[in-house]
């Protein structure tokens, strides 16, 4: 039995680029119904769980960079579908959690620039997801601690710059992996 795994990264990042171009048209104020949200609930619950499981199978693979993002994006994502999902189940209750969200992508986007020196050295659409992930989560963070919705509005736009350099990664790491297959 072969009990070689190929790498999760790709599933992980697709799963963070559909949650990401979830979040992209709440952030900048083009979606403005509930649908989004309820979107983002189900994104979230799905993106979560393959992002743990390309986590965990990163970990075992003594990737420890990878696996550690992995997970925490899982929790990123569980804490965004489960504060999504209260939000519409209690809409008479007005949650806002938007001070305790921007702690929360505050800490995320700190955790972030501490990872980004090693994503400088991958290639160029490696340094953009990982310099274009530092801005979201900050902007973001200040713009919901401050109640300043332009930077909120920067944080959504830059998702788009996540998502591309995602697809770009993706499908060039899935492509060099398949390097056995026939064309």
């Amino acid at each position: 039995m072969n009990n070689k795994l190929a790498s999760p990264g790709p599933a992980g990042s697709m799963v963070l680029a559909f949650y990401l171009g979830g979040l992209f048209p709440i952030f900048t104020g083009l979606e403005t119904s509930p649908t989004g949200f309820v979107i983002l609930v189900a994104l979230g619950v799905g993106g979560a769980t393959v992002q743990l499981s390309a986590g965990l199978v990163s970990l075992k693979k003594n990737n420890i960079l990878l696996g550690n993002m992995l997970m925490a994006f899982s929790a990123f994502m569980w804490l965004g579908s489960i504060s999504n999902f209260l939000k519409l189940a209690y809409p008479e209750a007005s949650i806002n959690t938007a001070v305790c969200d921007g702690v929360v992508f505050l800490v995320m986007g700190i955790f972030m620039i501490g990872f980004t020196k090693p994503f400088l050295k991958m290639g160029l659409f490696n340094a953009l997801f990982m310099l274009a992930t530092d801005v979201f989560f900050l902007t973001s963070a200040f713009g919901f601690m401050l109640g300043v919705p332009i930077l909120t509005v920067i944080g959504g736009w830059t998702c788009l710059l996540v998502v591309i350099s995602i697809m770009v990664n993706v499908l060039r790491e899935v492509y060099a992996g398949m390097k056995d297959f026939a064309e």
